[in-house]
């Protein structure tokens, strides 16, 4: 551990010259600064937001640093959620400790589910949403499923109400970025970013958590959103051209090949190679990226049913332990110590 709490030193606390390179401090170096950190979190139901947190206590153990004081923070579905936790300084990676027990009392209430049958819930979702995507091709399945399934039945206000109570509102910096999708036009919005609605976080939030077929889409400014994750799981290629220096990602519904064997796989290997293009262009970008996604106990604790509230604390804990794990690799530490590097290696956890 101390090796790599060394090298992440090292890296944090480069100057960054101007244009955005980083370099060593020095004489024409630029104005000092410590290098620029991306944490991109991706959805995955209630399971997911365990396996984040749980992830993030990895992180924070293996390298001492800490998510709080990342530079941009992009979260999508269950990602928004532990995004806005850290942003607000909730620290919701230590929730299994024993003096965070109210903290783990107020997730449990968020993942209650309060159905709440509307006429709505008869017929497809979005026909604007289905209409939109048989005219943009395959590519677009997702989100041909997402108009077809039915109005979902399910209030998003314990989420809502989770954000209100543990989080101030949107932070002062821009740097929280919360991913939803028009429920009609099928357009990724990125709440938090300059030239995008302005809804309180709360909401934010909450239509970004909004799975269609369970959860009720959630309006604003007269307009239907629903998960970001309907666009892409994780919403990684966002942060593609920031002036960021280091990008943690952590994906908890897709796993590398041969990582989730039996019937997890197929899902999990898709969602894996739909996340290998935008963590190439975030390489080619020039920042060093880190992809961690679940690889061994954790992907048959998270299972096919990732809304699930029971094996949540299981979840955590093996997604920690497989974090430190991956992040002692001697490619990891030496991707954190050196200059960016393409191999496949970066997409694995």
């Amino acid at each position: 551990m101390s090796g790599l709490v060394e090298r992440l030193a090292n890296l944090l606390s480069r100057t960054r010259a101007p244009g955005g390179a980083t370099t060593g401090p020095g004489p024409g170096s630029g104005s000092p600064a410590r290098a620029r950190v991306g944490l991109v979190l991706g959805g995955g139901g209630v399971r997911g937001a365990s396996w984040i947190m749980g992830a993030l206590h990895g992180i924070v153990a293996e390298t001492g640093w800490d998510p709080a004081t990342a530079d941009l923070l992009v979260g999508t579905s269950a990602g928004a959620v532990v995004a806005a936790l850290t942003a607000a300084g909730a620290r919701p990676w230590d929730v299994l400790a024993p003096e965070r027990e109210d903290l783990l009392r107020a997730l449990m209430v968020a993942a209650t589910f309060r159905p709440e049958p509307t006429l709505r819930g008869l017929w497809f979702g979005s026909p604007a949403l289905v209409a939109g995507a048989l005219r943009a091709g395959p590519a677009h399945a997702m989100k041909l499923v997402a108009g077809v399934l039915p109005e979902g039945w399910v209030s998003t206000e314990p989420i809502a109400h989770l954000i209100r109570e543990r989080a101030v509102g949107w932070p002062s910096s821009g740097r929280l970025w919360v991913v939803a999708t028009d429920y009609e036009s099928g357009e990724r919005v990125v709440f938090g970013r300059a030239g995008s609605p302005e809804p309180d976080l709360p909401v934010a939030v909450a239509a970004s958590c909004a799975i269609p077929g369970f959860y009720r889409p959630v309006r604003i400014a007269g307009r239907r959103y629903v998960d970001g994750g309907v666009h892409t799981g994780a919403n990684l290629d966002l942060v593609a051209g920031e002036a960021l220096d280091l990008v943690f990602c952590l994906n908890p519904l897709s796993s590398r090949p041969g990582a989730a064997r039996g019937v997890h796989w197929p899902v999990r290997a898709l969602l894996h190679q739909q996340l290998a293009p935008q963590a190439r262009a975030v390489e080619e970008s020039g920042a060093r990226l880190i992809v961690l996604e679940p690889d061994g106990p954790s992907v048959g604790h998270i299972g096919l049913n990732p809304m699930s509230r029971r094996r949540i604390e299981e979840v955590g804990l093996a997604a920690s332990a497989e974090v430190q794990a991956y992040l002692r690799r001697p490619s990891i530490t030496a991707r954190l110590a050196g200059p960016p590097v393409l191999d496949s290696d970066a997409h694995r956890s």
